[in-house]
């Protein structure tokens, strides 16, 4: 694709006798620009749109590559000096552009966009003040008075409330302003339902420890047994992680992951086993995460595998970790779409078939992985807390929040998480974290 838009400052004066050019605006709307001029080494200029100055480049090569990275945030928001920047080998990656444009001195009346940037961009580093846009994170601990016992569901019922459920059975919807109430009073203690997941408002799926029984509430009203796998002497634990949704039909789908290496889906009120061979059992790195309708990813059952369940069939994907190494949980992300964790923190992304590793996050036996605004919060079981990876895949310092391993985390809305403990011999007690980026905000998005 090829764009021909208004001036902007960036002066390309030619030291070969060829006639000076000004560069056209590949973008119009964008609130910053840095740009890029691949001589050797690369000429490097951020610069707000709103500012009058141009910045110039000597070019002796015509046919030299300019790319600009087009932002729809100014560079105060993006913690980007103005001016000039100095690459360098051990520096940070520039934040991910809203938009990538390239052109010659050749072409430089026209840019043509790239999507998605090439390695030259990927791989660039420029010298930067030390981390400049790590966030700090506001927590509202609630403490349940009373209430003892080992946490085992956490779901979101909205943007500031979740459902708590124990290892024993018992149910408490807890509000982020501390207020919280004690639900589902009725449901069988021989068998409780230790996991959950929500479809939609007011309907829940559940699933007991032992036997691995399915159940349905709605509105919390009493849970319904609905199906249960085929009889087994084995004891399918406590452990067991859903993810749900609602197809585009309207048919609740609710997928399971149990520490026994079982997985299973619900669909329209049948049960599907999709458990594949030689599953080992995952002491608790059971992970699932649903991509859509009749989608689904598995990891935990096999130690260096996703399991895909996809068309009505499941699909082994390698994944490239070192052999002490082990599959443990799933997440989803804004730029890098379904990633995985291992036991060792190590982030992986999928491409081409095979699972390899994009980031390290260095947490401490996690779990869990959130995205908020782009930045992925890992969670950290020996000391609870959270880490932090920037959108370039930097890692922030650790974030302590609690004192004791953590056992579940969720997203919260599109601005927060929540997580649970184990408790100890205390009250339960359910930590709402909100993370506040410093600088100027800026939502916008080209």
């Amino acid at each position: 694709m090829l764009r021909r838009l208004s001036p902007f400052a960036v002066f390309l004066a030619a030291c070969s006798g060829a006639d000076d050019r000004f560069l056209s605006s590949p973008d119009s709307d964008a609130a910053s620009f840095v740009t890029i001029v691949h001589t050797a080494p690369p000429s490097i200029v951020a610069r707000d749109t709103s500012d009058p100055w141009s910045a110039t480049f000597a070019l002796e090569d015509p046919s030299a590559v300019v790319d600009v990275l087009a932002y729809a945030c100014p560079l105060d928001a993006l913690k980007l000096p103005a001016g000039r920047l100095t690459p360098s080998p051990t520096g940070q990656a520039l934040p991910r552009a809203d938009r990538t444009f390239t052109t010659t001195l050749d072409g430089a009346d026209e840019w043509a966009t790239l999507d998605p940037a090439p390695a030259r961009l990927t791989e660039l580093r420029v010298a930067l003040p030390e981390r400049r846009d790590c966030a700090d994170v506001d927590l509202d601990r609630v403490v349940l008075p009373g209430v003892r016992g080992v946490p085992r569901i956490l779901v979101a019922l909205g943007d500031d409330e979740v459902l708590l459920g124990l290892r024993d059975g018992e149910l408490y919807r807890v509000h982020r302003d501390g207020t919280f109430e004690h639900v589902f009073v009725g449901q069988r203690q021989q068998h409780p339902y230790v996991a959950a997941a929500r479809v939609r408002d007011g309907t829940l799926y559940f699933a007991t420890s032992d036997t691995g029984c399915f159940g349905v509430a709605h509105d919390f009203e009493t849970i319904d047994p609905l199906v249960c796998p085929p009889a087994s002497e084995a004891d399918r634990g406590t452990w067991i992680q859903m993810d749900a949704g609602t197809t585009a039909a309207g048919i609740d789908e609710v997928f399971a992951s149990f520490e026994t290496g079982e997985i299973f889906v619900v669909r329209d009120g049948a049960l599907t086993d999709l458990t594949v061979d030689d599953v080992t059992p995952t002491d608790r790195k059971a992970a699932v995460l649903r991509l859509g309708d009749g989608e689904a990813l598995f990891a935990g059952p096999l130690k260096d595998s996703v399991i895909r369940y996809v068309d009505g069939r499941t699909e082994l994907e390698r994944a490239s970790i070192i052999f002490f190494d082990q599959l443990v949980g799933l997440g989803a992300t804004t730029a890098y779409g379904p990633v995985a964790l291992t036991n060792s923190g190590a982030l992986l992304g999928h491409k081409s078939g095979a699972w390899t590793q994009i980031a390290s996050s260095g947490a401490a036996r996690p779990h869990y992985v959130v995205d908020v605004e782009g930045r992925l919060f890992v969670d950290s079981e020996a000391a609870v807390g959270v880490v932090e990876i920037l959108p370039d895949l930097s890692v922030c310092p650790f974030e302590p929040i609690e004192q004791t391993e953590s056992l579940r985390m969720i997203k919260l809305g599109d601005d927060g998480f929540a997580l649970v403990v184990n408790p100890r011999d205390g009250d339960v007690r359910v930590t709402f974290v909100r993370p506040r980026f410093s600088g100027a905000s800026c939502d916008e998005r080209l």
